[in-house]
C-alpha cells in the first residue's frame, strides 16, 4: 500500500467515525431537550425558579429565528448601502462579498 492510499483510507475511516459520533451527538441533544423540559415541568409544579443554579426560564425550548433566502439578504444589504449614501450599492456589494470569501490563492500565497 503507498502513502496515497494510506491517506484515502484514513480519511474514509475518519468520515465514518465523525458520521457515527455526530448521530450519537444528536440522539444526546435530543435527550438534554426532553430532560430540561421535564426539569421545567418538575420546577414548575413546586414552584421554583431555579434549581442548584439552573433558571427555569433557561429551559424553554427558543423558537428559531427565521432565515433569510440569499437573494432576501441580497436585497436588503443593497438597500442599506442604497441608504448609507454609497454611490454604487450593487457594486459595493459585490465588493463587500468578496472581502467575505477566503480564496484558496489567499490561503496558498500564506
Amino acid at each position: 500500500m503507498d502513502y496515497g492510499e494510506a491517506y484515502v483510507k484514513s480519511i474514509a475511516e475518519l468520515k465514518r467515525e465523525i458520521s457515527r459520533l455526530n448521530s450519537e451527538i444528536k440522539k444526546m441533544r435530543e435527550h438534554k431537550k426532553l430532560m430540561q423540559l421535564s426539569l421545567y415541568d418538575w420546577m414548575n409544579r413546586n414552584n421554583l425558579d431555579e434549581y442548584n443554579g439552573i433558571k427555569k426560564i433557561k429551559l424553554l425550548p427558543k423558537d428559531p429565528l427565521p432565515k433569510k433566502k440569499l437573494s432576501q439578504k441580497k436585497e436588503d444589504a443593497i438597500k442599506l448601502f442604497r441608504n448609507a449614501g454609497i454611490p454604487d450599492p450593487e457594486s459595493f456589494y459585490v465588493e463587500y462579498q468578496r472581502t467575505q470569501k477566503i480564496l484558496l490563492n489567499e490561503l496558498n500565497n500564506n
